[in-house]
């Protein structure tokens, strides 16, 4: 294999006309060791990301053992890492899938409904050695893509399948995050302190105030006017903040050309 200083230099030396993927375990490796020695929890590589065996040596040699796998294919190419911990994350899988998964080793499954469920016990023939996995939808209000709906549990029927699933598990999952789709961490804290929708909406509430300006005590004073009013929103907060009479001073003013200061 041939090795280059930069993808600046690849391009220099081959110009390519047709996609070409450059790898760089090294620097994956890197951050894996990083990430690792930061979270407290355990950490798991999505293996469709890329599967090359430069990249997964790399990560595995930085210490990574976990792994989400989405496909029967992945799993039975993932099977061969030796004490890997390997998690079927896909929420809707087929009997057969479900059933090779487990004699591969597989006891971890992620599901968002009952008939889901139904389906993982039936294919394990009811194992009761099970991870089980509940991906509860938690709101997405300022995500420009609405990723929750593509899958997730809400509301009562997400406490309903928590106690069914809790049942049939040895073991329930605790919380599981996408580093890429968790930057809204107040919907980590809901989920982990003051219950799903109502601590999130409290929490988001806040943020939004403090993005608009609001200090000290405004700050619980403005998050809960915006949740009486139902609209959690920058601007909701700084129409607040001016019937309040406490309008954010901005850090800069631009001034027209030849308007005085």
């Amino acid at each position: 294999m041939e090795k280059l200083s930069s993808a600046a230099a690849l391009i220099e030396k081959s110009r390519p006309e047709r996609p070409v993927r450059g790898l760089r375990p090294h620097a994956a490796g890197r951050a894996a060791r990083w990430f690792l020695d930061k979270f407290p929890g355990d950490v798991a590589y999505a293996y469709k990301a890329n599967n090359s065996v430069f990249l997964i040596g790399a990560l595995y040699g930085a210490g990574i053992r976990h792994f989400d796998v989405a496909s029967l294919p992945e799993i039975e190419d993932a099977a061969t890492i030796p004490d890997a911990h390997l998690h079927f994350m896909h929420p809707v899988k087929s009997r057969h899938a479900i059933r090779r998964a487990y004699e591969l080793g597989v006891r971890s499954f992620a599901l968002d409904g009952e008939d889901e469920l139904d389906k993982i016990l039936e294919a394990t023939d009811n194992a009761r050695d099970l991870l089980l996995w509940v991906r509860v939808a938690v709101p997405a209000i300022n995500s420009r893509i609405p990723l929750e709906r593509k899958f997730g549990v809400s509301g009562q029927k997400a406490a309903k399948l928590l106690v069914k699933t809790r049942q049939a598990a040895s073991e329930l999952g605790l919380i599981t995050a996408c580093v890429g789709l968790a930057s809204n961490l107040a919907a980590l804290r809901a989920l982990a302190t003051e219950g799903i929708q109502r601590g999130h909406m409290s929490l988001h509430a806040r943020t939004v105030a403090l993005e608009a300006g609001a200090t000290g005590e405004l700050v619980e004073q403005v998050a809960a006017e915006m949740a009486r009013r139902g609209d959690i929103r920058r601007e909701g907060a700084l129409a607040i903040l001016s019937e309040l009479g406490t309008m954010p001073i901005p850090d800069s003013i631009a001034l027209r050309p030849g308007a005085r200061s």
